[in-house]
């Protein structure tokens, strides 16, 4: 079967804005990094001892970097533009067709008699239909029906979303990976974080499965998105499991509230060969399709940011689903660094590695992952600003949630913007780079507690005096 052939122009990915990366082989249209805000001010870094966190009230000088910020963004109840924009909330789920318990039923039990094609015919059933899915999952398990999105294969995956199996990945459409610069006090937070996992776990030479690996590794990224002040939950499931295997899980997903899966991180213990690692990139496709459909349910559409560990590196991927690309198929697009890289190389840690070094390249990880989650933030955002408008077009007025979610998304722009200029910054050894750094971390706190379903953090009720009560 020849695969489908696919024009990758501006056309397949019509998120604003929009900046065109273009290469030897295609030119590909993918969500900028950055808005086209600007500001001057920067905020003062707060001390080596001050806990990383970002819950802070602004201080008057963030206070009035807001300002011309949030002037250069259009009036909420003047939005022409959104106003005059097909409704794309939950209303949209009415083009897609419903299955009944019945018909689903009657799905698995075809999928009983097609064992090995199991996954695939699910992801079929998710591009046709809209279907309870714990339902599914409850009828697989009746069946003994054992399905993974870890069986699915490069060769069977691959023309979903245009590729060439033949190909083995060569021909994945690239989009511009960045990195965000961390505070000073938040990357020394996660090194003790790193350090503490590899006394309980040891160094990654003595991990023996794929959770200790995936253990150790959260101490690159639990600093980090406690950042986000409980606005990013992670909230790890299994998208689909028999009665005995969890084979397949996906180790992190992250959701903006719970409620929007904007990024997930896969995590494998060792990579084995070139057909291994090419069917790794095949389950990143499938979960991420999956995770899509289910946005999809709930009304929203966001790119997925996804993050493969191959037990050597890590891979960044942005998932687009059809719905958004507006053609026969979804995409995937896998991260370019500026100097061509398309993986970012983990030094193992161990009694012998130069500790520097190590700190050296574990920053590069971590920065490069604070750009991942500050970019799904700020597409849950989006997502959920859309929808308040969206409902306010349906009621006849503006939801009081509007104006909150409104600020909160301009701020997690400005705080991407600022956070992968601070990083270029340090690259070319520039002394603003940490005043820039400081500004974005302080940008984000007031992003996340601007957001109507912000959380509340116990360290905002945490005092000596309540210590000592204690």
């Amino acid at each position: 079967m020849k695969p489908k052939k696919r024009s990758r122009t501006s056309d397949d990915v019509p998120l604003p804005p929009l900046t065109r990366l273009r290469s030897s082989r295609q030119s590909v249209a993918v969500p900028n990094a950055a808005t086209a805000l600007t500001t001057t001010a920067s905020q003062a870094a707060p001390t080596a001892t001050t806990a990383p966190t970002a819950t802070r009230a602004p201080t008057a000088a963030i206070a009035d970097t807001l300002k011309p910020i949030l002037a250069n963004e259009p009036d909420i109840a003047n939005e022409s533009d959104i106003a005059n924009e097909p409704d794309n909330s939950q209303g949209s789920l009415d083009s897609q067709k419903s299955l009944s318990g019945t018909e689903l039923s009657q799905q698995v039990i075809r999928m009983v008699k097609n064992r090995d094609r199991a996954e695939l015919m699910i992801l079929e059933l998710m591009e046709e239909y809209s279907f309870s899915f714990p339902h599914l999952k409850e009828l697989l398990r009746e069946n003994n029906l054992e399905v993974s999105f870890s069986n699915v294969k490069y060769a069977d995956i691959a023309q979903r979303v245009g590729l060439d199996p033949l190909a083995e990945g060569q021909d994945i459409p690239t989009f511009p990976m960045y990195r965000a610069r961390l505070t000073n006090t938040t990357f020394q937070a996660i090194i003790q974080n790193i350090e503490d996992l590899s006394l309980q776990y040891g160094h990654m030479g003595l991990h023996k499965n794929e959770e200790a690996r995936a253990r150790f590794l959260s101490g690159f990224f639990n600093k980090t998105v406690a950042l986000f002040s409980g606005v990013l939950l992670n909230t790890p499931e299994t998208l689909l499991e028999g009665r005995i295997t969890t084979k397949g899980r996906i180790e992190y997903q992250f959701k903006t509230f719970g409620g929007i899966t904007v990024v997930f991180i896969e995590v494998k213990l060792n990579l084995g060969n070139s057909t291994e690692r090419i069917n790794f990139f095949a389950q990143v496709i499938a979960e991420c399709d999956a995770c899509a459909w289910m946005n999809f349910q709930n009304g929203f559409h966001v790119p997925i940011m996804a993050v493969l560990c191959d037990g050597n590196s890590f891979y960044f991927f942005k998932f687009v689903n059809r719905r958004q690309t507006r053609s026969a198929d979804p995409q995937i697009f896998l991260g370019k660094f500026a100097d061509g890289s398309r993986k970012q190389f983990i030094l193992e840690w161990s009694p012998d590695t130069d500790p520097e070094v190590f700190i050296s390249q574990a920053r590069l990880i971590c920065e490069s992952l604070f750009y991942v989650f500050l970019s799904g933030y700020q597409s849950g955002l989006d997502a959920y600003w859309n929808r308040s408008v969206e409902r306010g077009k349906k009621q006849g007025r503006k939801r009081t949630s509007t104006p909150g979610w409104h600020k909160a998304k301009v701020l997690a722009g400005e705080a991407l913007k600022v956070a992968t200029s601070a990083w270029d910054q340090r690259r070319e050894d520039k002394e603003e780079s940490r005043k820039s750094a400081e500004r974005a971390f302080q940008l984000l706190a007031t992003s996340a507690k601007e957001a109507p379903q912000g959380g509340i953090t116990l360290m905002d009720h945490y005092t000596e005096e309540v210590a000592e009560r204690l």
